[in-house]
């Protein structure tokens, strides 16, 4: 790693394209930034960029100067502004996380619960009707639930968790209703529990009355991910003494039963006037055990998608967690692709992949009358980069997109079986105009035969 620590004046020199002067390499195997005071800032390069016009990968600042620096590009150099769909303008603990990363993206044993609560998320979000098996790597890009996935996986969750709860509840919330925030606050809290054991949201989630239902949730999901069930002590404090679900438990029964079981929980669950997140969890832990470390029994649950519930996501969470959970290998494959595009490595001097960061989107959005212009990679949607890696998609621009159809299998993207009857037609349809063809030729070639031979037997008479 080079770095070059530069003022105002400086800066705006290598904004607008001109040579840079000199470089200096970084100590501590090219990881450790110099510290910086107020209007300075470091800028980050891969290599020695002596003598060379090249914007940095990343820019290093206080909050004040980093608002500083998108004025500046968006005034002295707009061909680049914003800046951060060019380099990446970060926080000094920021920086230093993401620069010291030395390890690939990875997941270890939350891969299955990281699927889980994605396919959750989906199915809540588009009222259970679309097929799961449908949902394709891009579609899932887009949900908060591979957010949270991808920022445990490239070691930036644990540090940031708080700053990327608030950045992607601030991007966009006109066009977000009650049902999804609750379907969102569940899937922060149930990452937080399975991934760091935290217990306390009060101050990140907003929801001050249901911190002290978490320790028992969490006391059950450390049960479950050590022996892939919960004891019946936990269980009854996770029901409270309401038997109309907490005596829907019963592990020894069949399947059958166990199904009737769990319907008979979920209409007492619908009947609550205020149903808790533990009696939400109990239900979800109820489906769950009908069989074990699948999603097989999920549309048990679509009576209860856009309700205020988050069922599901508990249900994801307890099939995502089982020992011998079988999720990862959902949809024929279709689930690995997905982990594919949460577990994609990101080099820590590449270029940006979104249109803006958060923090220079934040600024502009708060300056009075001004109306910032976003080039964007996607038609109709903008790019944000919530942290480094972890960019959420907004509606953009006057264009009316199908929300369902980027996130599933469109009509254009037919499978093999759908697409082979229709190549059947076309091919009989082709034979039939060769034939035609071939027919119409034999009668050309015919007539132009019978022609040649009229005119020589008129030649023989004259």
């Amino acid at each position: 790693m080079w770095y070059s620590i530069m003022k105002r004046e400086s800066i705006l020199r290598v904004l607008q394209g001109r040579e840079i002067e000199s470089v200096e390499k970084a100590d501590k195997g090219g990881v450790q930034l110099p510290n910086i005071g107020p209007k300075e800032f470091v800028l980050v390069w891969p290599v020695d960029v002596s003598g060379y016009a090249r914007l940095p990968s990343a820019v290093v600042c206080g909050e004040q100067e980093a608002r500083d620096l998108y004025a500046w590009a968006s005034s002295y150099s707009p061909a680049i502004s914003p800046i951060t769909s060019f380099c990446r303008v970060l926080l000094p603990e920021l920086a230093e996380c993401w620069f010291s990363r030395s390890d690939l993206p990875q997941l270890d044993d939350l891969e299955g619960l990281a699927l889980s609560l994605i396919l959750a998320e989906a199915f809540c979000l588009h009222g259970g009707e679309p097929k799961l098996e449908e949902l394709t790597p891009t579609g899932a890009a887009k949900l908060y639930s591979f957010s949270l996935a991808r920022a445990h996986a490239l070691q930036l969750l644990d540090a940031h968790l708080g700053e990327l709860h608030e950045s992607w509840t601030s991007v966009g919330r006109k066009q977000v209703g009650a049902y999804q925030e609750k379907i969102e606050t569940s899937l922060f809290t149930a990452w937080m529990i399975a991934a760091y054991d935290i217990t306390d949201f009060s101050s990140l989630s907003g929801s001050q009355e249901v911190g002290g239902e978490f320790g028992t949730i969490s006391e059950a999901i450390r049960q479950l991910r050590g022996a892939g069930s919960i004891s019946g002590d936990v269980w009854k404090r996770l029901t409270k003494g309401r038997s109309s679900i907490g005596d829907c438990l019963a592990e020894d029964q069949t399947r059958e039963a166990k199904v009737a079981k769990t319907e008979k929980a979920i209409d007492a669950l619908l009947g609550l006037k205020a149903a808790t997140f533990s009696d939400e969890f109990a239900v979800g832990y109820l489906v769950s055990r009908i069989a074990p470390g699948t999603f097989d029994h999920l549309n048990l649950l679509e009576g209860l998608v856009g309700h205020s519930s988050s069922v599901p996501v508990w249900y994801a969470m307890c099939a995502g967690l089982q020992p011998e959970s079988r999720v990862v290998g959902f949809g024929e494959g279709r689930g690995l692709r997905i982990l594919r595009e949460v577990l994609r490595n990101d080099d820590s001097f590449d270029s940006p992949r979104a249109d803006v960061s958060y923090s220079e989107f934040k600024a502009a959005s708060e300056v009075k009358d001004y109306q910032p212009r976003y080039l964007t990679n996607s038609k109709g949607l903008l790019a944000v980069e919530l942290l480094p890696g972890i960019v959420k998609y907004v509606s953009h621009g006057n264009e009316k997109r199908e929300r369902q159809g980027e996130m599933f299998g469109s009509a254009e993207e037919q499978t093999v079986s759908s697409v082979l009857p229709k190549l059947d037609e076309a091919s009989k349809l082709l034979s039939a105009i060769r034939s035609a063809l071939l027919k119409t030729n034999s009668r050309s070639a015919g007539e132009t035969q019978a022609g040649k031979s009229s005119r020589k037997r008129k030649g023989r008479k004259k």
